[in-house]
């Protein structure tokens, strides 16, 4: 190689050097820049220890006054709204059709993808609650309404077959028979007490209505319906309450619902609330290992009660079509369906042993929440009846 050669080589490699420390040190700027807008401290605020990050290493506090302009501060608050709604829609949809998935990822360490099961929990409860709140809707809501004609002659058929097939059966001793099948409420009592008219009235407990779908009865339909037991009879049940009292009691349930359902509102949440850690220690007692701890069945039932709620949002919606029963039967059936396949993809288990953990372990919880919305309904219609 020649020293004109050499020569050329040399001022090539010195003019790369050069581009490179230029572009090192525009690089390096931005980056200084960039820093300085994010630490603009360089001593604590709290503690005046040295900072160089965006954090206090000595009290952890961030380096950042939070002082911003009235711009700044409602751009920041529109970001992480739209970013909090962004991530609370995707695990809702994630929630609902891939069941066990986001439980699983989350128990696994991916923490920022989905929502976190607490988050989703309160917000899915804020969402329904206050739903149910606004729509007027019930939960579990008791109507009284006249029977049909042809409905109260086909009851009668059945109940008094002495009357429709005797012809020696006057009309005077069928208004009598008639007049004896009442059910009341209490045990049999004195000649004051308080009857319930189910010859010409129906009862219908109706889940998921609206206030305005519930059939009202007039106060001389009331008057018809609750009327004073005038007679001994062994069919005859009692409240060992005057007239007077019973019909206040049975008017104040029938013609408030929105007090019934506003102390089943007060107390649905909490007993829904205690439901928690009872998925968590049923989940636990049927399957355990090293990829199911005890706070993976923590997560797991987080996440659970959350699709449920939602679930119960889906139905009432479904129930502007359906009747309120058939939407029930539908959440139950769906929520059933759904607590398997979650378990599988949560666990990975065999399909044997995830569907013995799915009839075992959901027919206790199923039962237990039964049992708690029994307890509920109880509480809710003596505090109304006794708001009087």
């Amino acid at each position: 190689m020649t020293g004109m050669d050499l020569e050329e080589e040399a001022l090539a490699f010195a003019s790369l050097d050069i581009k490179n420390r230029k572009t090192t040190k525009v690089k390096s700027k931005k980056k200084n820049n960039k820093r300085q807008e994010i630490i603009p401290y360089t001593h604590c605020l709290s503690c005046n220890t040295a900072v160089s990050d965006a954090f206090c290493p000595n009290c952890g506090q961030k380096n950042d006054d939070m002082r911003r302009s009235l711009f700044a501060l409602i751009a920041d608050t529109l970001g992480g709204i739209f970013s909090f709604e962004s991530r609370m829609w995707k695990t809702f949809g994630a929630l609902i059709f891939k069941p066990g998935k986001i439980a699983r990822q989350y128990a696994d360490g991916a923490r920022t993808r989905y929502s976190s099961p607490i988050r989703t929990y309160l917000v899915v409860s804020i969402l329904f609650f206050t739903f149910m709140s606004v729509s007027n809707t019930h939960f579990i809501s008791f109507e009284v309404s006249p029977k049909d004609k042809a409905q109260t002659q086909s009851q009668l058929a059945t109940d008094i077959p002495d009357i429709v097939d005797t012809e020696e059966n006057s009309e005077d001793l069928a208004k009598e028979e008639i007049d004896d099948i009442v059910i009341s409420i209490g045990r049999t009592g004195a000649d004051n007490q308080a009857s319930l008219n189910f010859t010409d009235f129906e009862l219908q407990v109706k889940f998921f209505t609206q206030d305005k779908e519930i059939y009202k009865l007039t106060d001389e339909e009331l008057n018809n319906f609750v009327r004073p037991n005038t007679r001994n009879s062994n069919t005859a049940l009692d409240l060992n309450l005057g007239f007077d009292q019973s019909e206040k009691i049975i008017r104040k349930v029938l013609s408030n619902p929105k007090s019934f359902n506003s102390t089943v509102n007060t107390w649905l949440p909490r007993a829904m609330f205690l439901m928690v850690p009872f998925a968590m220690l049923l989940g636990w007692f049927f399957n355990s290992g090293p990829k199911a701890l005890l706070i993976d069945h923590l997560i797991h039932a987080i996440y659970l009660q959350s699709a449920l709620f939602l679930g119960i949002l889906i139905t009432i919606s479904a129930s502007q079509l359906l009747s309120g029963l058939g939407s029930a039967l539908g959440l139950f059936s769906f929520m059933s369906i759904y607590f398997m396949l979650s378990i599988k993809h949560m666990f990975k288990r065999g399909w044997i042993k995830t569907v013995w953990t799915t009839l075992m372990g959901g027919f206790l919880y199923w039962f237990i929440l039964f049992m708690i919305m029994a307890a509920i309904v109880t509480y809710a219609l003596t505090a109304t009846a006794l708001e009087i």
